[in-house]
């Protein structure tokens, strides 16, 4: 018998909660519901009742096969490895099912601009990130910032995690600011990220060579 990881617990966990939610609350939604949100925050994607409630816990079945497959694989049996990557999964089930019970509030024909609620968690969701890729120090060519010299060299592949930790947390601190200027927020969030992949990408590639030299 398999037994459970604690990643694959919280997911089955939130699923559970998600269920339950949708059942207390499932008399009071629309029969037709907002699925999806441009970037102003107003509603311009819809389904029905039925697809509508069934949509998120898909992508938490999906994300369950996967970590369950690639957590038993013999590359992850490595501890630091499956932490971080275990880390990484909690992460962004969180995130969905907190998105997740934000559509249900919100079909219940309690209408509010998602930008203000979407946009804190999005925060969050960096800065986690952030702290995640401070402490990734083994090579992989799974997650992290893998750029053809972070994967030569280990003392650029720290280093390179290390800058990019700090910078995805400082761009979730900023983005908690995107409240005040909601309708321009995408345009300066997709540029503050583009960005910082564009610093991390030529860090790693000056440090390569720096190291190269000496």
């Amino acid at each position: 018998m398999i037994k459970l990881k604690k990643t694959e617990i919280l997911i089955l966990i939130l699923t559970l909660i998600y269920f339950i939610t949708a059942i207390f609350i499932y008399p009071y939604l629309s029969e037709t519901m907002a699925t999806h949100w441009n970037a102003q925050g107003v509603a311009d994607g819809f389904s029905s009742k039925f697809l509508g409630i069934v949509i998120m816990p898909f992508f938490f079945a999906f994300i369950f096969v996967i970590y369950s497959i690639f957590s038993r694989t013999e590359y992850f049996k490595n501890k630091e490895m499956e932490k971080q990557f275990s880390n990484t999964i909690n992460l962004t089930v969180l995130f969905l099912f907190y998105i997740s019970i934000l559509s249900l509030i919100y079909n219940t024909r309690l209408i509010f601009n998602m930008n203000y609620f979407l946009i804190p968690g999005l925060g969050l969701l960096f800065i986690g990130i952030g702290h995640i890729l401070k402490k990734i120090k083994t090579r992989n060519p799974f997650f992290g910032v893998r750029t053809p010299w972070t994967l030569l060299n280990q003392k650029v592949w720290e280093k390179t995690h290390k800058l990019g930790g700090q910078l995805f947390i400082i761009l979730g601190f900023v983005v908690f600011f995107g409240i005040f200027f909601i309708n321009y927020f995408f345009v300066f969030f997709l540029v503050a990220l583009f960005a910082i992949l564009i610093t991390a990408f030529v860090y790693s590639y000056i440090l390569y060579k720096k190291e190269n030299r000496n």
